[in-house]
């Protein structure tokens, strides 16, 4: 089956091998039973991509080939860790259906959307939460002790994760009836699964969802600042879309699209510093609510549609080439990814460095590089428009940046900075020749050195 790919841009079917790399230093470093479930399964997804395109016809070689694929890693884990088989094999098997699943849809439905590459990492992720949200139902179901279960885990946690999954499940719904998406059958479809996901909340938290919130809001002073001060930066990024599309026939620069770049950096700072459970838990509502709206612009709803379409039009770049305006849930899904990724499930339950690899990497890094290379770009890479006078910018400001934040909760030992100078200068080098979408590919590059870090 062939697809129809993002322009100008690469296969990048090497991206699939970024969530694996991510995923295996937790393995090692803290014996974490669900890192290694999950690396194993992430890792068996890569090769599902390799009979899309020459069995995606025939059913039957496809689904023999998923059954095949699976064992391997169900027996590595029965094997060597003493898991729970038939549980292993069975999460395994659906993990790699689901993923082939996705990626497949993305493809097909958004066209000129993604590119392979791009597409893995939505499906890899999408299909390590779905994984992981199983893991903790099970977990409270008691099933066989022989399986890396997750039995504690933070309300603010299942919170979220109802709300990503019912959003998700409304995806799903929408793809597959189509007639839901026009209309009133589209409000009275959100209206449905907004009642299931009330329930749901009610029944986990034991109270009403929006009490849960506000006490939760008001636990301590700092967090109570640290909304106030998230809100004020809301209110910047509304009132600053607002007037950059005040201007007649404006086209938003390079240059201008990076103030959300520091909008994300003043935000998740202190974020990350002071209160990583609230900044985790908005990062998840703040993806919605962006999923939400990119609904909204595609079935073009009536006054809100047409409204985001001309909010976003502004401030497309030649990545969005598609029907789907994707740049901006890129910059959120890049800078939460760390945080999602070392959760309360790994060694990495404070401060640690890892956690600013989307800032770092996106935030800082990329930003010099299209500042710096505006400035004082002489010398390009090839036929691109990256030049390598904002590569070297990229490079200081994101050493400079990375052994600040590594001073704060570490040793500034020869292994740690050797880690930073080496994840610094690929990062870079990247950045400066992939064609894959920056906000997406470089924190978690970034992040699978920086979780080597001591």
């Amino acid at each position: 089956m062939d697809f129809k790919l993002r322009k100008n841009a690469s296969h990048g079917l090497w991206c699939s091998l970024l969530l694996p790399f991510c995923l295996f230093p937790f393995m090692i470093k803290y014996h974490a039973g669900i890192y290694i479930f999950l690396f194993n399964v992430c890792l068996c997804s890569c090769l599902s991509p390799a009979i899309q395109d020459h069995h995606s016809r025939i059913t039957y070689r496809k689904t023999i080939f998923q059954i095949v694929l699976s064992l391997p890693p169900s027996l590595f884990m029965w094997h060597f860790f003493s898991y729970n088989f038939l549980l292993s094999y069975t999460l395994c098997l659906f993990g790699v259906w689901y993923y082939s699943y996705i990626v497949q849809t993305l493809l097909s439905m958004c066209p000129g959307s993604f590119t392979y590459g791009e597409a893995q990492v939505i499906s890899q992720g999408t299909m390590i939460f779905l994984l992981y949200c199983i893991i903790t139902l099970l977990g409270k179901m008691q099933v066989p002790n022989n399986f890396p279960l997750i039995k504690v885990v933070p309300q603010s946690v299942i919170c979220l994760q109802i709300l990503l999954l019912g959003s998700l499940l409304l995806m799903h719904t929408l793809c597959m009836i189509p007639v839901l998406r026009q209309g009133l059958y589209f409000f009275f479809c959100c209206a449905i699964f907004s009642c299931i996901m009330m329930f749901a909340w009610h029944i986990t938290l034991q109270k009403n969802i929006f009490s849960w919130m506000w006490l939760y809001c008001l636990r301590n002073n700092k967090r109570v600042i640290l909304i106030m001060y998230w809100l004020l930066c809301t209110f910047s990024s509304i009132m600053f879309v607002i007037w950059v599309n005040w201007k007649p026939n404006y086209k938003a620069s390079n240059l201008v699209r990076k103030y959300f770049h520091l909008i994300i950096n003043i935000v998740y700072i202190p974020g990350i510093m002071y209160d990583l459970d609230l900044l985790r838990l908005a990062s998840g509502i703040a993806l919605t609510v962006f999923i939400i709206l990119e609904m909204f612009r595609i079935l073009k709803i009536p006054i809100i549609g047409p409204v985001i379409e001309d909010a976003f039009h502004v401030f497309l770049d030649e990545k969005d080439s598609g029907i789907l305006i994707l740049t901006n849930i890129y910059l959120l899904i890049g800078c939460s990814s760390p945080i999602w990724l070392a959760g309360y499930i790994s060694g990495v339950k404070g401060y640690h460095v890892c956690l600013f690899s989307g800032i770092i990497s996106v935030g800082f890094g990329d930003t010099a590089a299209s500042i710096g290379g505006n400035l004082f770009g002489k010398h390009h890479w090839g036929d691109s428009k990256k030049t390598y006078e904002g590569c070297v910018c990229a490079i200081i400001i994101q050493l400079a940046t990375s052994l600040y934040f590594l001073s704060i909760g570490h040793e500034y030992s020869v292994y740690n900075i050797v880690v930073i100078i080496t994840a610094v200068i690929f990062t870079s080098l990247l950045e400066a020749k992939t064609t894959q979408v920056d906000n997406l590919i470089l924190p978690l590059f970034m992040f699978s050195f920086f979780c080597w870090i001591q």
